[in-house]
């Protein structure tokens, strides 16, 4: 069993929550996890994390930041900033009970992540515009696995918890290449956020829609 983060009241915007990044300890290592997707009704080609811990291995709660970013080819599709400052954020105006990661830096890059969701209670039923629950299984010594999606659309499900596959899974240490930072880039997204949730409407398939 995790331990859980509360999360913050409704009250707190994203811009306060991003203030709350700089006060993440001065050790944390900021990590890019990929998840490159096979075909899926969305047409994700891939499914990134910026994620920041000062912790070899643990949970949710050794995180400082986590935010999920989807992309269409190299077009940012869907960003959920679900861990800034320490603290879970709301996803789609609605506060989330609780979230998981696990991970483990002493393990391959295509294993140091293991189990994760980014709602694990589906709190999204009294969310606003388009959101997604996503989790996966257990991927720890694999490389590789399933990513599960459920599409919601103001608070309606409009998907079912389809398992998509991740044909390859990979993550750096952004300390050791020459970009910025992922707190700086949690910053620009953070940004970014309330542009891509003003989308209330974006385009399901056919079969995604009748799901």
């Amino acid at each position: 069993m995790h331990n859980r983060f509360k999360p913050l009241s409704r009250a707190h915007s994203i811009a306060a929550a991003l203030l709350l990044t700089t006060l993440a300890p001065a050790q944390a290592d900021d990590y890019r996890t990929t998840f490159d997707l096979a075909a899926n009704p969305w047409n994700w080609t891939r499914v990134e994390f910026l994620w920041s811990t000062d912790a070899v291995s643990g949970s949710e709660t050794d995180l400082d930041s986590w935010v999920i970013t989807t992309f269409i080819g190299t077009t940012v599709d869907f960003v959920d900033p679900v861990i800034l400052g320490g603290a879970v954020q709301p996803l789609g105006g609605n506060d989330r009970r609780f979230v998981d990661f696990t991970f483990d830096t002493g393990l391959g890059t295509g294993d140091i992540v293991g189990y994760w969701d980014n709602d694990t209670y589906t709190t999204q039923t009294t969310s606003s515009g388009v959101t997604y629950n996503l989790y996966n299984a257990d991927t720890w010594w694999h490389g590789a696995g399933e990513v599960y999606i459920k599409a919601f659309l103001d608070g309606a499900a409009v998907s079912t918890f389809d398992p998509y596959v991740s044909t390859h899974i990979t993550t750096q240490n952004l300390a050791d290449i020459p970009e910025p930072s992922a707190l700086g880039a949690v910053g620009l997204l953070g940004l970014a956020f309330p542009l891509a949730m003003r989308r209330r409407r974006r385009l399901l398939t056919p079969e995604a829609a009748r799901a």
